[in-house]
């Protein structure tokens, strides 16, 4: 009993720390479905990554524009739709470098994809600049860097995207060769 009573707070201390390094899933159960469903479907999948990092940023717009919110909360609600973000459209480069690894065609996607990134840039900026004109209304500090990182992830997204579907279209033109020297 006594060595109960001596372990308890390291116990409590333990199960108390924990979920504070637990890490939150950027994505909902419906949306990993869908994922999961596409799984083998590379244009499929890649066009949902893009959609659920919309949806994020759409979050993002509806939060900074919630007047019943206190400061605090949408700082907090910023600070994590923001890194989710950034999870996601990270996630998009890995799910683009496994298909192109595989020599799966997602040119179809890559249009998508395209035009999320300037999209999302777009809308980042404007986040951006829109928290810069009235400082007094959100707490900066907490989620600049984490604005920061996704505004630097897209921009370098954006180039290597552009590169992808380089790669893409020359991966396409040699099959078709390939197609035409084997009917010869």
């Amino acid at each position: 009993m006594r060595s109960f009573r001596t372990m308890l707070p390291f116990l409590l201390t333990v199960v108390l720390i924990c979920p504070a390094f637990a890490k939150r899933d950027p994505l909902k159960d419906v949306e990993i479905d869908q994922l999961r469903e596409a799984a083998q479907e590379p244009n499929n999948r890649l066009k949902l990554i893009v959609k659920f990092a919309r949806a994020r940023l759409e979050s993002l717009e509806q939060v900074r524009n919630d007047a019943k919110m206190s400061a605090t909360d949408r700082t907090d609600q910023i600070h994590d739709l923001l890194e989710d973000f950034t999870t996601i459209y990270d996630e998009l480069s890995d799910n683009m470098d496994m298909f192109s690894d595989q020599k799966a065609d997602f040119r179809k996607a890559m249009h998508v994809i395209i035009e999320g990134d300037a999209e999302f840039q777009n809308r980042l900026r404007a986040f951006r600049d829109a928290v810069d004109a009235d400082p007094a209304k959100y707490q900066t500090k907490q989620f600049r860097f984490i604005l920061e990182n996704a505004l630097d992830a897209v921009s370098a997204g954006a180039t290597d995207h552009r590169k992808v579907l380089e790669e893409q279209n020359q991966l396409a033109s040699e099959k078709k060769n390939e197609e035409k020297q084997k009917k010869k």
